[in-house]
């Protein structure tokens, strides 16, 4: 494979399919071989990825990422290594239960059970961390006024995010090609340089949660081999700009994830300080356009459409849907944290006997924090009082 994408009969993404195949292949023959596969595949991206220079040059602050976008095929190849580290943790381990998460992480570590992912977390996670921090920032007050009109322009929805809004089919036309696609190594003839970013910024936004998602089911191999506070610190920076379709994303792809699989000893480092700033910007952001869709009519949200063809109606019908789907989301995050699975110590009231004042109630709930979640967030986080 290396000596034909050398000689430039291999496009990358094309690659990344037949690598992806090896690892399906690899998937039935047990974990170390696809250890051994792992490393054979990870190996020349390793040497890239971790590279200090392109970090230096492109990462530092949110303004190298706009040079980044001079870089076409540079840019492209960013994307096509997140996806496939994405792919590569969906595509190895074994299969485990959703259904208890604290208990599927305890037999796990009970029995030396090792993913064969988890060694290669620690080099992995950082630059991505790093990536995804500066195109949050790319929203971010007083910078986004500093952007060119095409990357200005390049933040507003897809046409076929527009289309799934109002439930409509949308057949990609030129220049309106999702990254998804897998065939995006270059900027394509006649593509405008905004299509470009808009698709990429789509792509390495949504892999890139979704591996942090898919890297929290490893429980402990994950949250022991990173710093909590660069994980909180990438994904909840700028919360409070991200639009409501960002939103989401982040909360189903790697907030559910984080919160379901964070170990119990680690609730008050990782869980608390991830949702806190969440909710806090949840609620006022909820209230304001819940009030507005009420009041007005008209739910009004943060999100960018762009051009768009058609009545004004289309976009009331946009908004009230992300309006809709972002408070479904936070209410599947608050059903997660009612999971009984995460919740073995929680007291019944006969438990907690007759109290007749607030400090001696929390203080009798403070015994029971170390093994029920909610009780835990109640303790340390008292807005959810």
């Amino acid at each position: 494979m290396a000596y034909l994408q050398g000689e430039g009969r291999l496009l990358r993404a094309e690659h990344d399919h037949l690598c992806e195949a090896f690892l399906i292949m690899a998937s039935s023959s047990g974990i170390q071989q696809q250890q051994e596969v792992l490393a054979w595949l990870l190996e020349p991206l390793n040497k890239t990825w971790t590279q200090v220079e392109w970090q230096t040059a492109y990462l530092s602050d949110p303004s190298g990422l706009t040079d980044m976008f001079a870089d076409t095929q540079f840019m492209w190849s960013i994307y096509h290594t997140v996806t496939f580290f994405e792919k590569a943790l969906k595509r190895s381990g074994t299969k485990r239960s959703t259904t208890a998460p604290q208990a599927a992480i305890t037999t796990t570590t009970a029995t030396g059970y090792l993913h064969p992912m988890s060694s290669h977390l620690s080099w992995i996670l950082p630059p991505l961390l790093r990536l995804l921090r500066c195109i949050h920032a790319l929203w971010a007050e007083p910078f986004a006024q500093s952007l060119t009109g095409e990357i200005k322009a390049a933040k507003s929805m897809t046409i076929s995010e527009q289309a799934s809004l109002l439930g409509e089919t949308s057949k990609p036309t030129k220049g309106q090609v999702a990254p998804a696609d897998g065939l995006l190594d270059v900027q394509r003839e006649g593509e405008s340089k905004e299509n470009n970013i808009r698709n990429w910024l789509r792509g390495v936004r949504d892999s890139g949660y979704n591996l942090i998602g898919l890297a929290a089911t490893l429980g402990e191999a994950f949250f022991r081999c990173i710093d909590g506070s660069s994980v909180i610190l990438a994904l909840m920076e700028n919360v409070q700009v991200m639009e409501f379709r960002h939103l989401r994303q982040l909360m189903h792809l790697a907030v559910v994830p984080l919160v379901k699989y964070c170990p119990a000893e680690l609730w008050q480092i990782w869980t608390a300080n991830l949702l806190q700033p969440i909710f806090v910007h949840c609620q006022q952001a909820l209230d304001y356009s819940w009030s507005s869709l009420l009041r007005e009519g008209r739910a009004k949200v943060p999100d960018s459409f762009g051009n768009i063809s058609g009545s004004e109606l289309k976009v009331e019908v946009m908004e009230e849907k992300l309006l809709r789907d972002l408070t479904r989301e936070v209410c599947s995050v608050l059903w997660v944290l009612a999971l009984p699975g995460l919740n073995s110590g929680l007291p019944s009231l006969e438990q907690l006997g007759p109290v007749n004042r607030i400090d001696s109630s929390l203080k009798s709930l403070e015994s029971f924090a170390s093994s029920s979640l909610i009780l835990c967030l109640m303790l340390a986080l008292p807005f959810l009082l």
